[in-house]
Protein backbone atom coordinates (compact mmCIF):
# COMPACT_ATOMS: atom_id res chain seq x y z
CA UNK A 1 0.00 0.00 0.00
CA UNK A 2 1.67 3.15 -1.46
CA UNK A 3 2.32 5.66 1.90
CA UNK A 4 -0.57 8.36 -0.04
CA UNK A 5 -3.37 5.73 0.64
CA UNK A 6 -2.23 5.43 4.24
CA UNK A 7 -2.48 9.45 4.96
CA UNK A 8 -5.51 9.84 2.95
CA UNK A 9 -7.56 9.80 5.76
CA UNK A 10 -5.62 13.07 7.13
CA UNK A 11 -5.82 14.81 3.79
CA UNK A 12 -8.83 14.34 1.46
CA UNK A 13 -7.55 16.13 -1.59
CA UNK A 14 -4.77 13.53 -1.91
CA UNK A 15 -6.82 10.52 -3.27
CA UNK A 16 -5.98 7.63 -5.61
CA UNK A 17 -3.82 8.33 -8.48
CA UNK A 18 -2.01 5.83 -11.05
CA UNK A 19 1.37 7.11 -9.14
CA UNK A 20 0.08 4.20 -6.35
CA UNK A 21 0.29 1.88 -9.34
CA UNK A 22 3.46 2.73 -9.94
CA UNK A 23 4.61 2.29 -5.97
CA UNK A 24 2.80 -0.74 -6.11
CA UNK A 25 4.78 -2.24 -9.30
CA UNK A 26 7.90 -1.53 -7.03
CA UNK A 27 6.54 -4.11 -4.02
CA UNK A 28 4.91 -6.54 -6.07
CA UNK A 29 8.64 -6.37 -7.98
CA UNK A 30 9.93 -7.13 -4.55
CA UNK A 31 7.60 -9.82 -3.59
CA UNK A 32 8.09 -11.34 -7.14
CA UNK A 33 11.89 -11.73 -6.32
CA UNK A 34 12.04 -12.32 -2.74
CA UNK A 35 8.59 -14.68 -2.77
CA UNK A 36 6.89 -11.90 0.26
CA UNK A 37 6.06 -8.51 0.59
CA UNK A 38 8.67 -6.30 2.35
CA UNK A 39 6.66 -5.67 5.44
CA UNK A 40 5.49 -9.13 6.31
CA UNK A 41 7.45 -10.10 9.21
CA UNK A 42 5.88 -6.33 10.58
CA UNK A 43 2.12 -7.25 11.19
CA UNK A 44 -0.50 -5.29 9.54
CA UNK A 45 -0.12 -2.01 12.01
CA UNK A 46 3.49 -2.50 11.89
CA UNK A 47 3.73 -2.48 8.16
CA UNK A 48 1.01 0.31 7.93
CA UNK A 49 3.59 1.89 10.40
CA UNK A 50 6.41 1.07 8.41
CA UNK A 51 5.44 2.25 4.60
CA UNK A 52 3.78 5.95 6.47
CA UNK A 53 7.14 6.58 8.79
CA UNK A 54 10.22 4.43 7.71
CA UNK A 55 12.47 4.28 4.38
CA UNK A 56 11.12 2.88 1.61
CA UNK A 57 11.13 -0.83 1.06
CA UNK A 58 14.37 -2.24 -0.58
CA UNK A 59 15.57 -5.48 -1.72
CA UNK A 60 16.64 -7.48 1.58
CA UNK A 61 19.88 -9.19 -0.66
CA UNK A 62 20.36 -6.12 -3.12
CA UNK A 63 23.78 -8.51 -4.11
CA UNK A 64 21.62 -11.32 -5.11
CA UNK A 65 19.67 -8.95 -8.05
CA UNK A 66 21.37 -7.11 -10.96
CA UNK A 67 21.91 -3.15 -10.44
CA UNK A 68 19.18 -2.31 -13.08
CA UNK A 69 16.76 -4.28 -11.02
CA UNK A 70 17.65 -2.67 -7.30
CA UNK A 71 17.65 1.16 -9.06
CA UNK A 72 14.44 0.03 -10.69
CA UNK A 73 12.88 -0.90 -7.46
CA UNK A 74 14.37 2.40 -5.89
CA UNK A 75 13.09 4.54 -8.85
CA UNK A 76 9.11 3.00 -8.18
CA UNK A 77 9.60 2.99 -4.40
CA UNK A 78 10.36 7.19 -3.70
CA UNK A 79 8.04 8.25 -0.37
CA UNK A 80 6.71 11.41 -1.74
CA UNK A 81 4.40 10.57 -4.55
CA UNK A 82 5.06 13.91 -6.38
CA UNK A 83 8.87 13.10 -6.65
CA UNK A 84 7.74 9.59 -8.21
CA UNK A 85 8.76 8.40 -11.69
CA UNK A 86 6.41 8.56 -14.62
CA UNK A 87 5.22 5.42 -16.29
CA UNK A 88 7.01 6.97 -19.12
CA UNK A 89 10.29 7.41 -17.55
CA UNK A 90 10.14 4.24 -16.04
CA UNK A 91 10.16 2.67 -19.55
CA UNK A 92 13.73 4.06 -20.14
CA UNK A 93 15.18 2.56 -16.96
CA UNK A 94 17.95 0.22 -18.09
CA UNK A 95 16.33 -2.52 -15.95
CA UNK A 96 12.98 -2.02 -19.01
CA UNK A 97 15.37 -1.13 -22.15
CA UNK A 98 17.72 -3.75 -21.81
CA UNK A 99 15.32 -6.44 -23.34
CA UNK A 100 14.34 -4.51 -26.27
CA UNK A 101 17.03 -5.52 -28.21
CA UNK A 102 16.20 -9.02 -27.06
CA UNK A 103 12.88 -9.28 -28.74
CA UNK A 104 13.44 -10.79 -31.63
CA UNK A 105 15.58 -13.34 -30.33
CA UNK A 106 13.18 -14.24 -27.35
CA UNK A 107 10.27 -14.58 -30.28
CA UNK A 108 12.72 -16.91 -31.86
CA UNK A 109 13.50 -19.28 -29.25
CA UNK A 110 9.61 -19.26 -27.74
CA UNK A 111 9.00 -20.51 -31.30
CA UNK A 112 11.38 -23.40 -31.45
CA UNK A 113 9.93 -24.17 -27.69
CA UNK A 114 6.36 -24.38 -29.31
CA UNK A 115 7.18 -26.28 -32.52
CA UNK A 116 9.53 -28.86 -30.36
CA UNK A 117 6.62 -29.19 -27.88
CA UNK A 118 3.89 -29.40 -30.54
CA UNK A 119 6.75 -32.25 -32.42
CA UNK A 120 6.67 -34.04 -29.00
CA UNK A 121 3.05 -33.95 -29.16
CA UNK A 122 2.64 -35.25 -32.34
CA UNK A 123 4.84 -37.88 -31.56
CA UNK A 124 2.70 -39.04 -28.60
CA UNK A 125 -0.31 -38.99 -30.78
CA UNK A 126 1.32 -41.87 -33.46
CA UNK A 127 2.88 -43.98 -30.20
CA UNK A 128 -1.02 -43.97 -28.97
CA UNK A 129 -2.82 -44.33 -32.09
CA UNK A 130 0.21 -47.37 -32.84
CA UNK A 131 -0.89 -48.93 -29.50
CA UNK A 132 -4.23 -49.08 -30.44
CA UNK A 133 -3.42 -50.47 -33.74
CA UNK A 134 -1.40 -53.38 -31.78
CA UNK A 135 -4.16 -54.07 -28.98
CA UNK A 136 -7.11 -54.34 -31.96
CA UNK A 137 -4.30 -56.92 -34.05
CA UNK A 138 -4.51 -58.64 -31.00
CA UNK A 139 -8.53 -58.65 -30.22
CA UNK A 140 -8.85 -59.77 -33.85
CA UNK A 141 -6.19 -62.63 -33.90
Amino acid sequence: MAPEIILCENDKSKGYNYKIDIWSMGITAIEMAEGEPPTKKLGNLGALKAIVEGPAPTLTDQAKWSSSFSKFIEKTLVKKADQRLEATELLKSSFITKFENDEIEIRKRMKQMIDSIQLSDDESDDESDDESDDESDDESD
